[in-house]
């Protein structure tokens, strides 16, 4: 109980759930575990039956990124940084056509078992198909996640220069009002006061280039905002269902989740 946060639900419906939170170490370890034992059958890919459709259709599920590339010329720059890493799910008709899709859909389908002949085009042309996947992820998605976040750092961008100019301009005042009592002090024959003032006058020659590199950096960092790494996580080949109960059982379960969702929302409020 020290090592563990969860959250068990209580009540009739309660199905005995446990749930571990991400970052802690055995919810770590059974990802690795996980991950290593079925990663590459994810990958291989699987089939499953979507009762809602006519037409079978692929179902991607991948890990799109957004970094901050770095700039050797800048020092506080230098490290590339993530700034973004989402999941995302995106469904391909046999056409090529994409659109993104919840990364739960697989969660309500079925187990196929065995590809008719109206899946083999998609199967002959899988490999095509995943990279105009990977494409539209690229473009589509994780271009489209970077110019949201280089625009909102661009509209900071005024902001952040009139303030890094009155910092400095208020360090620039505050070093010119000890030179000048240091001056007089000096003049005077304080030994320590000629010390004191050397220091200053060092110090005022380098915030100029200190200045300078901060207000580059600012003006430079939205334009190193760019897409990351599309990792792909798994492939489904998704049929339709010859069963007609089978959209009965959809249906039933979609209302299940929503359910689900609903009263989690409510329980996470306090309600009862």
């Amino acid at each position: 109980r020290e090592k563990l946060a969860i959250f068990r639900r209580h009540g009739a419906d309660s199905s005995g759930t446990v749930f571990l939170h991400p970052g802690e170490p055995f919810f770590d370890h059974l990802r690795a575990y996980v991950c290593a034992r079925f990663g590459s059958n994810a990958l291989r890919g699987g089939v499953f039956v979507d009762p809602t459709t006519t037409q079978p259709y692929l179902f991607h599920l991948a890990l799109v990124e957004v970094v901050r590339q770095g700039d050797p010329a800048l020092p506080s720059l230098i490290q590339e940084q993530l700034l973004d890493c989402r999941l995302i799910g995106l469904r391909q008709e046999a056409n090529g056509d994409i659109t993104e899709a919840p990364v739960e859909w697989l969660l309500l389908l079925k187990d196929g078992e065995g590809v008719g002949a109206g899946a083999l085009p998609l199967i002959t042309s899988a490999n095509d198909l995943n990279k105009q996947a990977h494409a539209y992820a690229l473009e589509r998605v994780a271009r489209n996640l970077a110019e949201t976040k280089r625009q909102a750092l661009q509209a900071t961008l005024p902001e952040r220069i009139d303030f890094l100019r009155r910092g400095y301009d208020y360090q620039d005042a505050e070093l010119a009002a000890a030179r000048s009592k240091l001056t007089e002090k000096a003049r005077a024959g304080d030994v320590r006061a000629k010390g004191e003032l050397t220091k200053i006058k060092a110090r005022q020659k380098t915030l100029a280039d200190q200045r300078g590199l901060a207000l580059r950096t600012a003006t430079r960092e939205p334009e190193l905002i760019m897409p990351g790494e599309i990792t792909f996580l798994a492939h489904a080949l998704v049929v339709p269902s010859a069963n007609a109960d089978d959209r009965e059982q959809h249906d039933a379960d979609v209302e299940r989740v929503a359910m689900d969702l609903a009263r989690a929302y409510e329980e996470a409020a306090g309600a009862i």
